[in-house]
């Protein structure tokens, strides 16, 4: 699901199948950054949501950060997204002050989900440095 996700339109270019695997094994080690969930409907796996923390002095707190969230095609429109997302609300840790998340201007449907979750848009131009 993760080479699905990083073939389509929710994301500008594709990663390395190693840097799957390397989150992959941090996420099953329990690493406090990185957390994974499947998702699944009436017993079929549906999806996946993987998110990370981090601190933000900004908002004086910590800030979890939806990475990816990615259904299967069958599986799209049956609100199961905006359950992911829902669960991540209820069940943050305290000192949680954000859920933050980027998205391609494409992706109008995941737009559309995170408005109604009351998610808005930040006029942040993002920067990276890869190493």
């Amino acid at each position: 699901m993760c080479q699905k996700f990083y073939q389509s339109s929710a994301v500008l270019h594709g990663i390395p199948a190693a840097n799957m695997e390397e989150t992959f094994r941090r996420v099953v080690a329990g690493s406090p950054y990185a957390q994974g969930y499947l998702l699944t409907h009436q017993g079929e796996t549906a999806g996946y949501l993987l998110t990370s923390t981090t601190y933000s002095n900004e908002v004086g707190g910590l800030v979890i950060w939806l990475e990816e969230l990615y259904l299967e095609e069958k599986f799209r429109g049956l609100g199961l997204g905006g359950a992911a997302m829902e669960y991540i609300r209820q069940n943050c840790p305290a000192d949680v002050r954000r859920l933050r998340l980027e998205v391609t201007p494409c992706n109008q449907g995941a737009i559309r989900l995170y408005e109604r979750k009351g998610y808005q848009k930040l006029d942040y131009i993002q920067m990276v440095q890869d190493f």
